[in-house]
C-alpha cells in the first residue's frame, strides 16, 4: 500500500478527538502568558509526566481519560522562518535570498547540515555556539552535534530533523522574540511572495500547523510510521498516536520548548514524534489553510518529475513540494 493511499482512509483529526485520552495537565502548564523559562520548566513538567505510570499506559485506551486542550498559542503575529539544507545547491541559496526579500532578512534563518560539505556561500555560525547580536543568520549543524542533544535516545530519529530543530531553538534562546517557527525543507517552493503564501494561517493559534491533515488512529492500525516512537513515546498506545506530514510546517515556541525537554527522554520518526507529543500535551494541531497549498505531496522518485511541471507558471503564492533539481 502507498502511503499516501494508507493515509486517505484515516479520519480527520477533530477537536473532540484531539481532547480524547490524554494525560492531565498541571495548571502550571495550562497558561499562555508564561516567561520563556517559567515555560521551560512547565514543559519538563510534562515530559516527567509522560514518562511516569500515570501518564502512559501501554496497549490501554480508555475514553475516560480526558483533558482539556491548552489555550491557543498566541498568534503568528511574531514569526521566525527556517529553511532547512544539506546541499549547498544554487536553488538552496536563492530559496534563502527569496524568503528574506519577501519576509525579512532579520527574521530568516538557513540551518544547514555540513556532515558531509562546508557552507560555502558567506558567513555562517554553529548552532552550538551561543548567539550574539553579530551572528550570521546561516547556522551550521553537524551530524555528532546534534546528536548529543539526544543523549543516545535514537530510535527511529534522524539527527537532521527534530534535533536539528532543538539545535534551533536552543541557539536562539532569548535573542529573538518569537511565538512561532515557520520550518521549511530545502524542496519547498513558493510560487510567488512568501509573504502571501503563509499569510493566511496568521489567525490560526494553533501549536503545530500541518502540511496534510493531521491523522488520528482510532483502530490502532500500523501504518504511516505510528509504530516509529522510542523512549518514553513507546509507551503511547496506538490508538493515541497522532501524525501530520511537514514538509511545511508552523510550530508554537511553547511546543518546541516541550520538544526539547524530551530530547533524551523520547525519540521517533518526526511526522508521528512531534504530533503524538503535543497530542499528549493537550495541545493543538490543524492543516495549512488551502490558500496556501499549490501541492504538498510524498512521491516516489518516478512520480516527482512529472508532477512538479504543474508548478503555474505564472505567480498563484502557493506552496509546493516535492520540487527536485
Amino acid at each position: 500500500m502507498a502511503i499516501s493511499k494508507a493515509r486517505t482512509r484515516m479520519p480527520r483529526l477533530t477537536a473532540a478527538v484531539a481532547t480524547t485520552r490524554m494525560p492531565r495537565l498541571t495548571a502550571a502548564v495550562a497558561t499562555t502568558r508564561m516567561p520563556r523559562l517559567t515555560a521551560a520548566v512547565a514543559t519538563a513538567a510534562v515530559v516527567l509526566l509522560l514518562v511516569s505510570s500515570r501518564g502512559l499506559r501501554r496497549g490501554a485506551c480508555s475514553s475516560q481519560r480526558t483533558v482539556p486542550l491548552l489555550p491557543p498559542a498566541p498568534n503568528g503575529s511574531q514569526l521566525l522562518y527556517v529553511l532547512r539544507g544539506s546541499n549547498a545547491t544554487a536553488s538552496l541559496l536563492a530559496s534563502y535570498q527569496q524568503m528574506q526579500r519577501d519576509l525579512g532578512a532579520d527574521r530568516v534563518f538557513l540551518t544547514f547540515d555540513d556532515t558531509h560539505g562546508p557552507w560555502p556561500h558567506g558567513n555562517a555560525t554553529r548552532m552550538t555556539s551561543p548567539r550574539t547580536p553579530d551572528s550570521p543568520h546561516v547556522l551550521l549543524f553537524n551530524q555528532s552535534e546534534a546528536e548529543a542533544v539526544t543523549a543516545g535516545v535514537t530510535e527511529h530519529m534522524q539527527y537532521f530533523e527534530q534535533p536539528s530543530l532543538v539545535l534551533f531553538y536552543r541557539h536562539i534562546g532569548d535573542s529573538i522574540s518569537y511565538q512561532h517557527v515557520w520550518r521549511l525543507e530545502n524542496d519547498v517552493r513558493c510560487n510567488g511572495n512568501y509573504s502571501q503564501c503563509l499569510a493566511p494561517s496568521a489567525a490560526l493559534a494553533h501549536d503545530l500547523l500541518c502540511s496534510w491533515e493531521p491523522m488520528h488512529i482510532t483502530a490502532g492500525a500500523n501504518v504511516w510510521r505510528f509504530s516509529q516512537l522510542g523512549g518514553a513515546l513507546a509507551d503511547v498506545p496506538m490508538c493515541e498516536r497522532h501524525g501530520c506530514f511537514v514538509p511545511v510546517m508552523r510550530i508554537s515556541q511553547r511546543a518546541l520548548g516541550l520538544g526539547s525537554q524530551a530530547m533524551g527522554l523520547s525519540s521517533g520518526y518526526m511526522e508521528v514524534f512531534w504530533s503524538t507529543l503535543l497530542a499528549q500535551a493537550g495541545m493543538t494541531m490543524a492543516v495549512l489553510p488551502a490558500e496556501s497549498i499549490g501541492w504538498l505531496e510524498y512521491f516516489v522518485n518516478y512520480a516527482v518529475q512529472s508532477k512538479q511541471h504543474s508548478v503555474p507558471s505564472t505567480p498563484d503564492n502557493r506552496l509546493y513540494h516535492p520540487i527536485k533539481e
